[in-house]
């Protein structure tokens, strides 16, 4: 009977593992990236265009497509998600995508959606996100704490964002950062389910089957594991844009994340990269690596390698982004080599549609499909040379690609297709050697059910002949053309063959189904130390009957020691499962009926000692202790194993078995003063030691809780509370400032009228758990202390600080010194007049501060609380009037007007200044000045305009008044500033004068001082907006005739008696404004330099109150009062930008500048 048995269960594991094939890709698929990076503009939605073209796919034999990102997103191509679970986007609506995928699937063409959780976009604003929202905007937890949210470089609270180059997938510099959109945290445990429960939705109401995961080199390949175990994807890739293999395989070995298999396919740049340097170099050895393999993801991992040629992204544009183009004339010949290698071959749209090679590539998918080559087809290079690759896979199919001359040797080779240096041969033209796969194969299947298995020939015009009773299949024996299905109910031994219309014969195919009674199905799972006890099994795909379950699964019951066990429903024959605690969990495994342990491993039976019997112990939790009156302490007595009995006591009278009780845990809440006893009786009547806790309660009179501030936390240490028991102030994030109390301690004392408080503690920006504290004295040092810790404020020897220091300051300024004790409790005593310091002296604690304006000599001493005084500290204060050290300069008629004045290695107390120095003053004529601090007795300097050019030598100058003109001078130079008067008077013309208009004036006053013009005067100089403009050199006033040369009203102005400097004409003006017409400043104006790249200057002679930086599409990105001369542009993007000047006299002035 026992031989019996063992044969049965063995008939059921063969059975079992060929059932239980998960709906998953066999390595046979061709697929077809299903869109291209303008498809987002498509004059017909996208998803109709695909749609329409459905059965030209089918008829192509592609098995699976590749969708873009399906979510609403800020960019057309859907790159920038924002509203996960808005599907109406360029591409077309939700319902047309439903349609779409529906059609495929009724076309055998499964649908990979592309997703895109390494970033977000906001909804409106940068970080607003919805559906999940993530609690965003109020809270930026979901964002890496180096991902900006702001256009001011504000940061998301997140953990960092995944390091691609230290993890080595990206060379150094480059990082994981999708600047145009906010990275989402995956270490955070929130975004990860937010992303789950999407993919969910998306596969199980949407209908896609799989997932191409882009920019995977933003987040730990460990998440994809996850992802993909959450959702079971008929397929997965990742998107890591790398050439080098190395880099592509150690990303798939972080998608292992711990175990021994990866957990997603990766595209294979590697094998793209080989392809065109061949090509482009003309070196077809570049295809074979040092080893003899095929140089890319294909030599080393094949099975795990998605082949490509181009892309949405390094396609050429129109249908790429031209970041990394095959070559044009060699894209044929590339899909030779990847659709008759290894891997995955993934063809793309428009190289099918728009190429107008769509003819070829058919032939060669068919030809793949026909001989059955698969991702782990096995690979023989004959020859990698110059001018010739040539390989053959599997013994079936050969190509070679190349100019030399080659075909493969032996018989049976058929050349079926060819082209420009490309050929491909296989084997099927030459013999039809008859075969048959049989759909279901035999095993043990439970009484009752029906078992329909499918025999197909592997030629549809072959006979198949069968029997179901054992015996040999003849020719007489009951047949069908190409294929049969067979419905099978009880036991049955299957024998057929194949027979071909030459009259060849297959070899004969035997399957045995055998139908009886399932035994108990029990799995007992030992758990890891490291796990926790929320032990779940998680199945799927069972044979038989049971309730589907969601991720983790359902809880297994607790044994004995650390193992678990999960009865299956009598309806169960086989499942796959895996085993979890919610987040550790083993790999995907298979068991069928019985009784099964798993221990790191299924075991051949149950383990000897599996339950040995252990000494009963009792806990109880939490410890007793000083409670708060009218609080509650919820208190737990549990046994160390379930199975014993816990009985208690709460009158400090020793437990018996006729004691209360309860079985593995009691729990009890204690409002009193309370004596607790307890023990454990195991259910071999052995008893544990009597476990004795007091609960003791009483009404504190204060609430205070100490913190201890970790050293990476700043000073500004605030609680924060709320839910308090009593009446308290509510208070806003982050709560209120905590005193000081000594060292790294802090107080804070709740109101008398509060008994308990939830709370945290924090420093505005790092913080504590949610915590919560009852009224009395409580210490909280990572954790909430039992009392005080010792020495929590030892005795710190005494000191005293001054600042600032002494020295000698200004005449008339004032030295604010503060008097400090290095601890706030210290009391500091002084004197301001050089005698000894005594505690009779004026004092303060903590900290006193001082305005000196004369001069002092400071003594301080500290003493703390127990009376022990410092050292005296000593800081002498003296005033001085210092001589006045200011610069003039003579500008050389060749330098522009912003001329500034370098210096440095001062003698004395100066900010110190970069290149090319502060902006002198304009003084009169060419002169200009610079008056240096009156901490500052000499200085080196030297003056400029601001280029690197035009400057002085080095030179030196000491305090007082200096001149300087190509050398320094003895004094001011005589009549250095000139006094003469000027006036300048506009003119606006009527547009039919086709002359230059002419000023004629005369009765200049003060009389004499300008000679009067001889009719019709002299020519007006072209100014802006249509005016010209004259400046007549002495007068205050003066009689003027605006005219073009000639007489008459139509060619003169009226006289214009007494006009003085800026008087403005507007000819046809009722109304004659004086300073209708300033000069506009614009030309006095220099910004530089331009291009910027961090600081732009402005040089004006007129005072410039506000500038804004505004973006060529017309938004203020900086904006502010103008300081020191300097816009700082450090945090614009590189680009084009307008600076807005205003100045003070309300004129505002356009520069337009670029950003590199």
């Amino acid at each position: 009977m026992k031989t019996k048995i063992t044969l049965l269960l063995v008939l059921f594991s063969c059975f079992i593992s060929s059932l239980f094939a998960q709906n998953v890709a066999n390595g046979r698929e061709v697929m077809i990236q299903g869109f291209h990076w303008t498809t987002d503009v498509s004059t017909t939605k996208w998803y109709d265009v695909v749609k329409n073209n459905a059965a030209n796919l089918q008829n192509a034999g592609f098995d699976a497509i590749w969708l873009p990102p399906p979510s609403k997103s800020t960019g057309g191509m859907g790159y920038i998600p924002t509203v996960w679970y808005d599907l109406n986007n360029a591409q077309g609506t939700q319902a047309q995508l439903v349609s779409l995928i529906t059609e495929l699937h009724n076309k055998n063409i499964k649908v990979l959606a592309d997703i895109v959780v390494n970033h977000r976009g906001g909804t409106l604003g940068w970080y607003d996100f919805s559906t999940p929202s993530w609690n965003t905007p109020a809270q930026t937890w979901s964002i890496c704490s180096n991902s900006n949210i702001s256009a001011s470089g504000q940061k998301g609270t997140g953990n960092p964002d995944y390091d691609p180059a230290q993890a080595g997938l990206k060379s150094p510099g480059t990082t994981g950062l999708f600047t145009a959109a906010r990275d989402l945290d995956h270490s955070n445990v929130e975004v990860r389910n937010g992303i789950k429960t999407w993919m969910l939705w998306l596969k199980n109401e949407i209908g896609f089957d799989g997932w191409r995961y882009d920019f995977v080199h933003g987040f730990d390949g460990k998440y994809i594991k996850e992802y993909n175990d959450a959702t079971s994807p008929y397929f997965s890739v990742g998107e890591l844009l790398e050439g080098d293999r190395n880099r592509i395989v150690k990303w798939l070995d972080y998608t292992k994340a711990g175990t021994n298999t990866a957990s997603s396919t990766a595209f294979d740049f590697a094998t793209k990269s080989a392809l065109q340097n061949a090509f482009n170099d003309n070196n077809l050895s570049y295809l074979k690596d040092s080893s003899g393999k095929a140089s890319g993801l294909i030599g080393v991992w094949p099975d795990k390698a998605v082949t490509m040629l181009d892309n949405h992204d390094t396609g050429p544009v129109p249908y790429g982004q031209d970041l990394w183009i095959f070559p044009g004339s060699k894209v044929l010949n590339g899909y030779a080599y990847i659709l008759t290698h290894p891997g995955t071959p993934m063809v793309w749209w428009p190289h099918y549609f728009d190429w107008g090679i769509r003819t070829e590539i058919d032939k060669m998918i068919k030809l793949r499909k026909d001989n059955l080559l698969s991702s782990t087809s096995t690979l023989n290079i004959v020859a990698a040379t110059n001018n010739l690759y040539a390989a053959i896979i599997d013994d079936k199919v050969a190509m070679k690609l190349g100019s030399d001359n080659w075909s493969p040797s032996g018989t049976g080779w058929t050349l079926k297709i060819s082209g420009n240096n490309f050929a491909i041969w296989d084997k099927l033209g030459a013999v039809d050697v008859p075969s048959l796969t049989v759909s279901q194969v035999g095993g043990f299947f439970t009484t009752g059910t029906t078992v329909s298995t499918t025999l197909t020939a592997n030629n549809s015009t072959s006979t198949i002949y069968y029997t179901l009773d054992g015996t040999t299949p003849t020719i007489a024996s009951p047949s069908a053309v190409g294929s049969v299905t067979l419905s099978i109910n009880a036991t049955k031994t299957l024998n057929a063959f194949v027979r071909n219309t030459a009259g060849v014969n297959s070899a004969i195919r035997t399957e045995t189904y055998t139908f009886g009674t399932l035994p108990t199905f029990t799995v007992y799972f030992k758990k890891p130390a490291n796990w926790n006890a929320a032990v779940k099994v998680y199945y799927w795909s069972p044979t038989g009957t049971a309730p589907v379950v969601a991720w983790p699964g359902v809880s297994m019951t607790k044994d004995c020691g650390d193992w678990y066990s999960y009865t299956f429903p009598s309806t169960v024959s086989a499942s796959n499962l895996l085993f979890n605690d919610g987040t550790l969990k083993t790999g995907d495994l298979t068991a069928t009926a019985g009784i099964r342990y798993y221990d790191g491993a299924w075991l051949a039976g149950e383990p000897a000692n599996r339950c040995p019997s252990i000494a009963p112990e009792v806990t109880i939790s939490p410890v007793g202790g000083t409670f708060t009156t009218g609080s509650t302490v919820n208190v737990e007595v549990k046994a160390n194993e379930t199975t014993s009995t816990v009985y208690y006591t709460l009158d400090g009278t020793t437990p018996t078995t006729a004691s209360p009780s309860a079985i593995g845990t009691k729990s009890l809440a204690i409002t009193t003063n309370t004596t607790l006893k307890a023990i454990a009786v195991n259910t071999t009547g052995v008893s544990s030691a009597i476990k004795t806790e007091t609960y003791t309660f009483v009404t504190p009179t204060t609430f205070t809780v100490y913190f201890k501030k970790p050293a990476n936390w700043n000073a500004a240490v605030r609680v924060y509370y709320w839910g308090t028991t009593g009446t308290a102030t509510t208070v806003a994030w982050p709560g209120v400032a905590m005193t000081k109390d000594c060292g790294d301690w802090y107080s804070y004392t709740f109101p008398s009228t509060v008994s308990a408080s939830n709370l945290l503690f924090n420093d505005g920006t790092l913080k504590t758990a949610d915590l919560t504290a009852t009224a009395g004295i409580r210490y909280y040092d990572g954790a909430w202390l039992a009392g005080e810790p010792a020495n929590r404020c030892p005795s710190i020897a005494p000191e005293v600080t001054i600042s600032p220091v002494g020295g000698t300051f200004t005449t008339g300024s004032t030295v604010n010194v503060e008097v400090k004790a290095n601890e706030t409790t210290s009391t500091v005593y002084y004197t301001l007049d050089g005698t000894t310091p005594t505690t009779a002296s004026p004092s303060a604690i903590g900290t006193k501060s001082l305005a000196i304006t004369t001069n002092t000599t400071l003594k301080a001493i500290a003493v703390n609380t127990t009376g022990v005084s410092s050292a005296i500290k000593t800081e002498t204060y003296t005033f001085v009037t210092p001589t006045t050290f200011t610069v003039y300069f003579k500008k050389p008629a060749n330098w522009n007007a912003a001329v500034r004045v370098y210096y440095w290695g001062t003698t004395g107390t100066a900010t110190t200044v970069a290149w090319p120095g502060v902006a002198m003053t304009k003084d009169c004529g060419d002169w200009y000045s610079y008056t240096f601090p009156s901490t500052v007795s000499a200085s080196n300097l030297l003056f400029n305009d601001g280029t690197l050019t035009l400057k002085t030598a080095d030179l030196t100058a000491t305090a007082g008044i200096r001149y300087y003109d190509g050398a320094w001078l003895a004094g001011e130079p005589a009549n250095r500033c000139p006094v003469q008067t000027t006036m300048t008077v506009y003119f606006k013309p009527p547009t039919n004068w086709t002359t230059t208009p002419k000023i004629h004036y005369w009765n200049a006053v003060p009389a004499g001082s300008a000679t009067n013009t001889t009719w019709p005067g002299v020519n007006m100089t072209l100014d802006t907006n249509g005016f010209y403009k004259y400046t007549i050199v002495g007068p205050t006033s003066v009689n003027i005739i605006f005219n073009n040369g000639s007489s008459g009203t139509a060619n003169q102005t009226p006289d214009l008696l007494n006009k003085t400097n800026g008087f403005s004409y507007i000819w046809g003006s009722t109304l004659k404004v004086q300073d209708a017409k300033k000069p506009s400043i614009t030309n006095e104006i220099i910004v530089y330099p331009n291009p910027v790249q961090e600081s732009l200057q402005v040089s004006s002679a007129s005072s410039v109150l506000r500038y804004s930086v505004i973006s060529s599409q017309g938004a203020v990105v900086l904006e502010g009062n103008l300081k020191d001369s300097t816009i700082d542009m450090t945090s614009l993007s590189a680009g084009m930008y307008f600076v807005k000047l205003q100045l003070e006299n309300g004129e505002e002035v356009f520069h337009k500048i670029v950003k590199k």
